[in-house]
Order: C-alpha cells, then structure tokens, then sequence
C-alpha cells in the first residue's frame, strides 16, 4: 500500500481537501553544553567591551548557532553528521527556493523544511562566512547584530520543534460526515523513537494496514515539511500541494484546494 493508492482507495477530493492537526513535540535533544549556554556565553563575552571580548562574542555565537542546529537535527531523528543520502539530495533539489544553492548543506536542509525564516539562514550563512574567511576586529555592531541572530535562530527553531503536529488528510464533505472521528481520512503519525512516519488510511469506519515512511524516501521529508509549518496556514497548504504532486497523485496541482483547520 503506498500514500497514493491509499487516498484513491478513500476517494479523497482534494478540490475540497482538509487538513486535521494532532499536536506533538519532536524529541528536545540535549547536549552536555546546549545552544542556550553558547548565546549565555557570547552575551558574557560581549560585556568585555573589547577585541578579546567581540572574537569570543562572536565566536560563540556561531557554536550557539550550530549547536541548535545539530540539535534539530538529533531531534527529529537524523545524524548531522552522517544525514545526506539521495533522497534528501533530491527533496532539497525540488525546494524551489531560489537561495538554497548558497548555503551550507544543512542550512540548505532546514530551509528545504521551511525549519527557520529565510532571511535568518541567510544571514547566518553571512556571519559564518565572514568569520571564518576574514580575520578583522569585529565592531560591536557586528558582534551585537550576531549575538541577536542566534537568539532569533534559537527561538524561532525551538518553536517549531515545540509545535510539530501529526495531521490527517480528507475531504470537506468527508470531514462533516465524520462525526469528529477519523473516518475517511489518511493520517500521518511521526513515531519519534524511531523516526519514521506512520501512515493509516481509514475507508469508511474501517482501518487499513499501516506502513512506515523512513527517512530513505524522499516523501518522509515532504511529510516533515508539512509538520513543521502549521505555524502559517499558506505554508502549510504549499506544503501538502508539493506532497501530493510529489506522490504523483493525476489532479493537476493548480485545482489543488486545501482548508487547514
């Protein structure tokens, strides 16, 4: 059974489509030094109000950035280290965000998924780039600007490991018919302990057979993406549109009509 065979077989009309939410919360990884100590100690640093004191500044605002950065990574069940196989590689490469082909590979990621703000991955990119490539004393602006950004980098991304959601996938009709059960619907449930999703597809009142989304296909990051942006109903509805093209589903995408509740 595939996600594709599943909503025929339900007989979803996604010209009238409906997306349900379960809130969850991915695994919080925590390492022996975390994000937050890195930006307490950039902050510390900055206090110094001279050379040794912005070079350090800066410094750990960058580990603060890359520490949350790993953590995301461990938190949603992937090894920074050793995270690239074909499929993320081919997920990244139909993300159609203009800017990705300038950023780091794991910065490149986390704005495939829509994880950060653009405009704040771009800028981390600067600060790395500009730290690590030119040795001048940073001015207290710069290293005032870096100390902010991971401050926004950390919340912005800790937020949305907070709201993460499982959701489920009908139709208007369907959903009014349902009497606030699950009937008629395919849902998506992301198994932390074992990073993969769990998809269930319900025909009528009856469960079908689950099958598992591992991280070796590519629809398992366009189902994190989804995941990952309720915080913005259009994200959201980009989203589940570039799924549903991608799992080849014949509706042309553009009669595509998502209500997020």
């Amino acid at each position: 059974m595939t996600t594709l065979e599943t909503i025929k077989k339900i007989k979803i009309d996604l010209t009238h489509g409906f997306i349900e939410q379960d809130q969850w919360s991915a695994g919080d990884y925590e390492f022996e030094v975390s994000p937050t100590d890195f930006l307490r100690f950039s902050k510390q640093d900055f206090k110094a109000d001279d050379k040794r004191g912005n070079i350090n500044a800066l410094t750990n605002a960058k580990r603060a950035i890359d520490c949350q950065t790993d953590k995301i990574f461990f938190s949603i069940g992937l090894d920074p280290n050793n995270f690239l196989n074909t499929a993320i590689e081919d997920f990244i490469s139909k993300s159609g965000n203009p800017s990705k082909k300038d950023l780091p590979i794991k910065l490149r990621f986390l704005q495939a998924i829509n994880f950060a703000p653009a405009k704040i991955i771009a800028n981390v990119r600067r600060m790395r780039h500009d730290l690590e490539h030119y040795y001048k004393k940073p001015s207290n602006e710069k290293v005032s600007s870096a100390i902010e950004l991971a401050g926004l980098f950390i919340q912005a991304t800790d937020s949305k490991l907070r709201t993460m959601v499982d959701f489920g996938l009908t139709d208007q009709q369907k959903k009014e018919n349902s009497e606030g059960h699950f009937w008629n619907s395919i849902w998506a449930n992301y198994i932390s302990e074992k990073g993969v999703f769990e998809i269930t597809g319900y025909v009528g009142k009856v469960r079908q057979r689950k099958f598992i989304i591992k991280n070796t296909s590519a629809e398992f990051y366009y189902l994190l993406r989804i995941a990952t942006s309720f915080h913005y109903p259009e994200d959201v509805e980009d989203a589940v549109n570039d799924w549903i093209e991608f799992i080849g589903h014949p509706l042309p995408k553009q009669h595509f009509k998502i209500v997020i509740e």
